[in-house]
């Protein structure tokens, strides 16, 4: 009977160890996705405000530059 309550209580210990492995596991799983999702956010962020300054003015001897760039390769001003 001893030798029964002793085998018990090591597949209990070994039970508890997978146990603890396994969630330590998922902790790190769920750490990893969070930091994902702050990288994540964090580009969405800075594209956003990336896009939302200002050019610089242009002067009109670029923007003839730039036309006449375009008009040599074809391809339209208005989009450069």
């Amino acid at each position: 009977m001893d030798r029964v309550n002793r085998d018990l209580r090591n597949a209990e210990v070994a039970f508890n160890q997978a146990e603890q492995v396994a969630n330590e596991a998922a902790d790190a799983d769920r750490k990893a996705i969070l930091e994902q999702n702050a990288t994540a956010i964090l580009l969405v962020s800075w594209t956003q405000k990336a896009q939302s300054r200002p050019r610089p003015e242009e002067t009109e001897d670029q923007i003839m530059a730039r036309m006449r760039c375009c008009q040599m390769r074809g391809c339209s001003a208005s989009a450069v």
